[in-house]
């Protein structure tokens, strides 16, 4: 591995990592004021999450087991959980975390 793609990689790291806590925040803050419409920067989020390379899977784990990774692919979100893995599409995922309170950062 050479110079340059080993910043690239840790640059990635770092992205991925401003990302989930980004997510985690949101998720923080519109669980204090319920009245704060907070889909749409979920959403956002997500969409950011999309461009992150299959090498840096999963883009985040979950509470108490699992990971969130993306199929390029398939361009669908996976929901890996043991003996499971549960394919969404972007609005699915964003519904999940925000209506059903489901897939939330560690």
């Amino acid at each position: 591995m050479n110079l340059q793609s080993r910043k690239e990689e840790m640059l990635l790291s770092v992205i991925k990592e401003e990302l989930r806590e980004q997510l985690k925040q949101t998720i923080f803050e519109c669980s204090q004021d319920a009245d704060l419409p907070f889909w749409g920067e979920v959403f956002s989020v997500i969409q950011q999450m999309k461009k992150i390379p299959s090498n840096q899977m999963p883009l985040y784990e979950i509470y108490p087991v699992g990971g969130v990774c993306y199929d390029a692919d398939k361009r669908r979100f996976v929901v890996k959980i043991p003996d499971m893995d549960i394919n969404m599409k972007d609005a699915e995922l964003a519904d999940a975390i925000v209506k059903q309170g489901l897939f939330h950062p560690k």
